[in-house]
């Protein structure tokens, strides 16, 4: 699936912890008392947008994460070439 606003539409998942499961009408209660994880990514040109649905504390959350992927390569050149540097 590709918009033209959001880009290509790369995977989503979905997990429960029993007794929820997907399909059985109670996905979104099992989301908010932490019983489920939810996510989607999406590639752009150059870059990744990641969200999720969590409840790490108690609290439902919702995570959005974006990587450049030009930007993500160069940090990677970096840290790998700062691996190789005698302190």
């Amino acid at each position: 699936m590709k918009s033209p606003n959001v880009g290509r539409f790369e995977f989503k998942f979905l997990t429960f912890t029993s007794p929820y499961y997907e399909g059985d009408g109670y996905e979104t209660l099992a989301l908010c008392i932490g019983k489920g994880k939810a996510g989607a990514r999406w590639n752009l040109e150059g870059s990744t947008v990641l969200v999720g649905i969590i409840v790490p504390s108690g609290e439902l959350c919702v995570a959005i994460g974006y990587y450049n992927n030009a930007m993500m390569a160069e940090a990677d050149s970096e840290m790998a070439n700062n691996a190789t540097v005698d302190l």
